[in-house]
């Protein structure tokens, strides 16, 4: 034990005796590492004053290399970059970047900062550092919205509840996928950076929409989302609805089409500013689902692209509407047929279910052992005969089923129920009718 005691005693005195002469030789340099101090934002993973950081390195004969090394109380110590100047760089000044790409995966919630290890070209060892502050910010929060809603009988929802954000909310947007991906419906501009908002909007369905998503966004670039399921009916219900006959040029009227984005009614001067191929869906031919229109003898739903001999008669102002005859032929081929109550089963089970509400979907089921529609037209007929599949009235045979062609192919079911028609032979221009219409989602 005494033997071993005087080695490892020997061995100590040697690496000590060592050691001082290493000191001794110990080479020297003149080296500074220049930089700021900086914080990182773990709410926006940014950095500041600078989103990258920019250090300055100098020594008086020259540096060999640096190693930088991401300092954290809570992981080992990471090395991040190695440096070796090139033939072009200054060796006795250099500007090193460390890119905020570099933070972005980490977890630099304990983070104190980039150690650098500098070594100059005569091997004295160096070791600077750039002090990082992590920043933990109040974070934006929506509260009180609801994760579902139902559709009123106007297919609106009311949109409440509340943001905030101590940071101050700059923005709030409202989107909905109607189309498929996100797009904006409604922005609330102008909030002043204020620090809490109640939210109270009412968002009008768009087709084919499922969900809305409540946007906050804050001054400091922060923002959070809330996605609100729309608890949707399998139709579109639009209740009294009232259509009027093409008018004339002392009377031009306000509601004879109606349109396949909206499942509104427009007038006579709507239809004059529509054009080809438009891309504003209220603005193209190609939406018109059918039209209203008060002949000699009847009171007739007509399909767009059987419209040519009448296109002329929807007058706004004094004009005739001018649309091409080439154009009307590449309209909707939009088809009708009236269902009689009593036909059989099938259509005594269509007037059950529309009239207690139990409607599960509007698809072709709902139709089965019914006749497809293949009409272009749907009239009104007080008594219709019951060999007469295009005629309707008020009464014993008030529903229609319409096929309406939907933009990208195939086609969505519609069913009116008529409640009331007014027609005059002598004014049948202004013949008006009254329907509550269910179109199919």
């Amino acid at each position: 034990m005494k033997n071993i005691n005087k080695i490892f005693l020997f061995l100590l005195i040697s690496m000590g005796i060592m050691s001082c002469k290493k000191d001794e030789k110990q080479a020297t340099a003149t080296v500074s590492v220049q930089t700021r101090e900086y914080t990182f934002n773990m709410g926006n993973k940014k950095l500041s004053p600078n989103n990258d950081i920019s250090v300055n390195v100098k020594s008086d004969v020259g540096v060999e290399s640096i190693y930088s090394y991401l300092i954290r109380g809570n992981k080992p110590d990471s090395l991040i970059g190695i440096f070796f100047p090139g033939e072009e760089d200054n060796i006795k000044d250099l500007t090193l970047s460390f890119s905020n790409n570099i933070f972005q995966r980490p977890d630099l919630s304990q983070v104190e900062g980039i150690k650098m290890m500098v070594k100059s070209l005569n091997n004295a060892a160096y070791e600077g550092f750039v002090k990082i502050t992590a920043y933990f910010p109040h974070l934006p929060k929506l509260s009180g919205f609801p994760v579902n809603e139902k559709l009123n009988d106007h297919d609106q929802i009311t949109i409440q509840g509340k943001a905030e954000s101590e940071n101050g909310i700059t923005k709030i947007e409202i989107f909905d996928d109607s189309t498929g991906p996100f797009t904006l419906v409604h922005s609330i501009d102008n909030l002043n950076d204020i620090k809490s908002y109640n939210v109270n909007y009412t968002y009008t369905y768009r087709p084919e929409a499922n969900n809305v998503q409540i946007v906050l966004y804050d001054k400091e670039d922060f923002s959070t989302s809330h996605l609100m399921k729309i608890a949707t009916t399998p139709y579109i219900l639009r209740t009294d609805l009232v259509m009027n006959a093409q008018g004339d040029a002392t009377t031009n009227t306000v509601s004879n089409w109606v349109n396949d984005f909206t499942w509104t009614s427009f007038g006579s001067c709507d239809l004059h500013a529509l054009s080809k191929n438009s891309t504003d869906p209220l603005k193209d031919y190609q939406r018109i689902a059918f039209l209203f229109y008060g002949t000699s003898s009847n009171a007739t739903f007509y399909s767009p692209s059987n419209a040519s001999s009448v296109a002329k008669n929807y007058i706004c102002g004094s004009s005739e509407w001018g649309i091409p005859g080439t154009d009307i032929a590449t309209l909707k081929a939009t088809k009708f047929r009236a269902l009689l109550r009593n036909q059989n089963a099938a259509t005594a089970a269509v007037y059950a279910n529309i009239e207690s509400g139990n409607i599960s979907t509007l698809d072709n089921t709902f139709f089965t052992g019914i006749t497809v529609p293949g009409s272009s037209q749907a009239k009104y007929v007080e008594s219709p005969a019951d060999t007469q599949a295009a005629d309707f009235n008020a009464t014993t045979r008030n529903l229609i089923w319409i096929k309406v062609p939907k933009q990208n192919g195939g086609e969505i079911n519609v069913i009116l129920k008529i409640k009331e028609v007014n027609y005059v032979s002598t004014s049948n221009k202004f013949a008006t009718i009254k329907f509550d219409m269910y179109v199919q989602k």
